[in-house]
């Protein structure tokens, strides 16, 4: 047994599958990247067409928010990596508890593991909470994405002494629509 409580072969299990799955995601994560680029470049240049050089407001935006969604992603990645460790926790007091459950009954001992139990299982459940306020917060910033863009677009154009038609708000609205995806 190593120091975790796992076997070897339990850990080699682990690292396969790791291993496996970041080479999957490493692809798929390729061909979303190139389209990105290509997504982003074209949509630039037909808001730059529509609109003028208002667009770049509008693109400086989306490229806060990237850098914004790339900070969320960290932090949780943090809570569901802390997550996960306590999940573990409690399943190997778990089976602690169910290995000797005739010694943990003749010591009543049901209590001090009960309580161990609901504080890995509240600090488990306390990141996971956090991991989905994190991630929910980053999928509604992400919706409303085109709509920040097109406004601060609109705001500049606007100040700068363009006229709002609907020959330049509605394809500017498209543009950035399109781009919601590429610069999320």
């Amino acid at each position: 047994l190593l120091d975790s409580g796992r076997t070897l072969a339990d850990e080699k299990v682990l690292v396969a599958v790791d291993a496996v799955g970041k080479v999957n995601s490493s692809f798929s994560i390729l061909g979303f990247f190139v389209s990105n680029i290509v997504g982003v470049i074209v949509g630039s240049a037909v808001a730059l067409f529509t609109i003028g050089p208002a667009t770049f407001g509008g693109i400086a935006v989306g490229v806060l928010r990237m850098f914004i969604n790339q900070r969320s992603g960290s932090r949780a990645g943090k809570y569901d990596k802390i997550a996960l460790e306590c999940g573990d926790r409690r399943m190997r007091v778990l089976n602690e508890i169910l290995a000797n459950m005739k010694g943990v009954k003749i010591h009543a001992w049901e209590d001090q593991f009960l309580q161990k139990m609901e504080g890995f299982r509240a600090e488990e459940t306390r990141n996971y909470s956090l991991w989905h306020k994190v991630r929910s917060t980053g999928v509604n910033l992400g919706r409303s994405l085109p709509v920040l863009c097109s406004c601060v677009t609109f705001c500049i154009f606007a100040l700068s002494g363009g006229e709002l038609s609907p020959e330049v708000v509605f394809p500017t609205l498209a543009v950035f629509q399109g781009m919601r995806m590429p610069m999320v």
